[in-house]
């Protein structure tokens, strides 16, 4: 019998071959093996029952817990694949776009990507997100296989998933891994790693759903965006849940609309505020004590244009290494001109109107 040598932390042990990252921690740490979602074996993600295949030496196993970030990313991916999963069981006929997990926005854990066969509404998420809860309670595992491109493209094709098979043919060599879940409709391709079943998935809410295009092209096809959020356990999510509720009561908008400061609309472009007369008041007063403590602390003030020629922009570097961000350029009577993305060369502008002496 063949054996498998196994490093866990500064513990070294030899297990019978074949053997799987849940086998390894088993053997070092059944505790531990309630905690682990998925597993690292020297370096690379696995999932927690995939079979260890390193050759010769030591493998050296890490668990990935539910309490590290790297677990939750693991529980958001697999929630959004879950989101999928329902959409496809409540809604025959959806074709799939990606769905990964988001650990930096505030607002949302992940979202999957749709075209449902009707226009979804806000209406569907709890339907959806029931449809979720109770496939999680059943335990349903997820499986990976892994396929060369062309059965991929076949198993896509064959499914009618014409978005997948382009992902495909853009980002597969020659093979790659399928996820599916057990007794539900969905597959997908994917590098994983996932939660071993969808037990691991208690404590998810449903958020809301927009307008995407497929990857961001207005000229392509339009597609709805389901979002959702995802913890490990049901306290931090209605931690989530109630700070959520509390940022939305101070929200700047609804705090302006309420006490009639300021009014914001897509009309005029996003972010551009029209203050009311009682906001008005509210910005001067600001303006005053900003001036105060800045004359109590030795500043001088110095008013400039918020437009310039271009050619000023180009000579200060600001065109060169931030175009990007800047306004497009406006022609008046044959001269270009953008708007300022800093105040520097004006400032420059100023400091160079009379002469001065380095004494």
């Amino acid at each position: 019998m063949s054996e498998l040598n196994v490093k866990f932390g500064e513990k070294e042990i030899s297990l019978p071959a074949p053997a799987t990252a849940a086998d390894a921690i088993k053997a070092f740490d059944r505790d531990a093996l309630k905690r682990t979602l998925a597993a690292r074996v020297n370096g690379a993600e696995v999932d927690l029952y995939s079979q260890i295949n390193i050759g010769s030496g030591y493998a050296a196993i890490e668990p990935i817990t539910l309490d590290s970030r790297d677990g939750l990313e693991i529980i958001r991916h697999s929630a959004a694949h879950l989101l999928a999963a329902a959409v496809l069981d409540l809604f025959p006929g959806t074709k799939l776009g990606i769905g990964p997990a988001l650990m930096d926005d505030p607002r949302y854990g992940f979202f999957y990507d749709v075209i449902a066969p009707r226009q979804l509404t806000e209406a569907d998420l709890p339907i959806i997100e029931k449809r979720m809860k109770a496939m999680a309670k059943q335990n349903l595992p997820y499986r990976r296989e892994n396929v060369d491109k062309k059965r991929i493209l076949e198993i896509f094709k064959e499914r009618g998933e014409p978005l997948k098979c382009e992902l495909i043919d853009e980002k597969v060599q020659e093979a790659a891994s399928i996820y599916y879940i057990d007794n539900s409709p969905f597959i997908d391709f994917c590098l994983g790693p996932h939660v071993p079943h969808t037990g691991k998935l208690q404590a998810f809410k449903l958020l809301a759903l927009s307008g995407a295009y497929w990857k961001g092209d207005a000229e392509r096809e339009q597609m709805q965006r389901i979002y959702g959020i995802a913890f490990a356990t049901q306290n931090e999510l209605d931690a989530w849940i109630k700070q959520r509720e509390e940022a939305e009561k101070r929200d700047h908008r609804k705090l302006g609309r309420e006490l009639d400061l300021f009014s914001i609309s897509d009309d005029y472009g996003q972010g551009l505020i029209l203050w009311h007369p009682k906001g008005g008041i509210v910005r001067m007063e600001m303006e005053r004590l900003l001036r105060e403590e800045l004359e109590k602390r030795g500043y001088s003030f110095v008013f400039t244009p918020h437009i310039a020629k271009r050619q000023l922009w180009s000579i200060s570097g600001h065109e060169e290494n931030y175009a990007e961000s800047m306004y497009a350029p406006t022609s008046i009577e044959d001269e270009e001109y953008r708007l300022k993305p800093m105040n520097c060369p004006f400032h420059i502008g100023i400091y160079k109107s009379s002469p001065r002496s380095y004494r």
